[in-house]
């Protein structure tokens, strides 16, 4: 921690999870919905990065762009998915940084969900443009910065702040861990791979609202890798906070 953050009298560190996580992605990018989209392996004079309109974040917590196939946007997330996405929502706060991992889909039903008549100006040909594909990106963690009151009461702290000779700005940043969250706060199960309703019978895994959530440790027994126990135990937290009572799916 820095010097201006060690002098703030406030707390101004609040890191976020799961499902708190995912609202606060939203809530930022609902406040700037065009981003740097930037990849590995540059191919082109923009050295990887270029403006992109997210077109949607889903339950999950994903982020959905409109590109075409031959950019080099998607020749460099075939080469390497993972991507930096980097959004700033106003002048003074907003701000946010998520790493994740991009998927190309030429999904039909999915591209005319995210189309809109607008975008012919690009794809001239259309909804069904043969160039047309659609991106998804999986966030796993990220970074953010920003107000705990708005720009307007971080402004007349600040100028209190200024006249008092103390670190005043209202702000607040964390980290941002999404990776394996839950889609809504609810308690998870651990589903052994013998179990008739665990839908990938090769591993165990943690449900969180019917999702299988398979471990990332291999041959740990009976499920229970480091990542498992966390999640499980961040839920049950989650819900103990809400006053959701617990139960099993």
């Amino acid at each position: 921690m820095n010097s201006i953050n060690q002098n703030q009298p406030e707390d101004n560190r609040h890191d976020l999870r799961g499902f708190e996580a995912k609202d606060k992605i939203r809530d930022l990018i609902r406040k700037s919905e065009v981003c740097f989209f930037c990849t590995a392996g540059p191919s082109s004079d923009s050295n990887g990065a270029r403006p992109m309109s997210v077109l949607e974040v889903d339950d999950a917590g994903h982020l959905w762009f409109l590109s075409a196939s031959d950019s080099h946007k998607n020749l460099e997330v075939a080469a390497n998915p993972r991507v930096h996405l980097y959004f700033q929502g106003s002048a003074h706060s907003d701000f946010l940084h998520l790493r994740g991992h991009a998927t190309i889909t030429r999904d039909p039903a999915k591209i005319h969900h995210l189309w809109q008549p607008l975008f012919r100006t690009w794809f001239t040909g259309g909804e069904n443009d043969p160039r047309i594909t659609a991106i998804e990106v999986a966030p796993d963690e990220g970074y953010y910065w920003d107000t705990k009151h708005g720009n307007l009461v971080a402004g007349i702290k600040m100028i209190f702040g200024a006249m008092l000779g103390k670190t005043l700005d209202d702000s607040v940043e964390g980290t941002l861990r999404v990776a394996n969250a839950p889609v809504h706060p609810t308690i998870t199960e651990r589903v052994p791979k013998d179990r008739p309703d665990n839908p990938n019978p090769t591993v165990d895994g943690t449900r969180f609202q019917g999702v299988p959530y398979p471990d990332d440790a291999e041959g740990v027994p009976d499920g229970e890798s480091a990542i498992g126990r966390e999640e499980a135990e961040a839920a049950r937290r989650d819900q103990e906070k809400i006053g959701t009572p617990a139960a099993s799916l």
